[in-house]
């Protein structure tokens, strides 16, 4: 039997839509549309797999993680709702890094103006 109203990973490989952009770590074009839900799923079909070992499923939870940290309103997808302290870290952790980002562009900035100052 083909398992029809499964949500295991060779039957969502198969299946059109969401699912095999989910697979493939495509978080921004799904978490639009489809909110988290795949991810929510892949969770639940890991842990079944695993009877119920989170460890082994670590990689799927932080997938959801990172999909509800894309959602601009995380709190309001059911999917995300038991994750929200995570996805708030990881908002905060990407703030920091862009803040870090800006900062060393600014400072590589200042160093190529002071270098054509000193050629001049």
């Amino acid at each position: 039997m083909s398992g029809v109203g499964t949500t295991s990973p060779d039957n969502h490989q198969r299946a059109k839509g969401p699912w095999v952009n989910a697979c493939n770590g495509e978080i921004e074009s799904v978490a639009p549309k489809y909110g988290c839900k795949p991810f929510a799923c892949a969770i639940q079909d890991c842990l079944e797999r695993h009877t119920y070992n989170q460890q082994v499923c670590g990689r799927a939870i932080n997938n959801l993680i990172e999909c509800c940290a894309s959602l601009e309103k995380p709190h309001g997808s059911i999917h995300c709702e038991g994750f929200l302290g995570r996805v708030n870290r990881v908002r905060e952790q990407r703030q920091q890094e862009k803040q870090q980002r800006q900062q060393q562009e600014e400072h590589q900035q200042q160093r190529r103006q002071q270098q054509e100052e000193q050629q001049h």
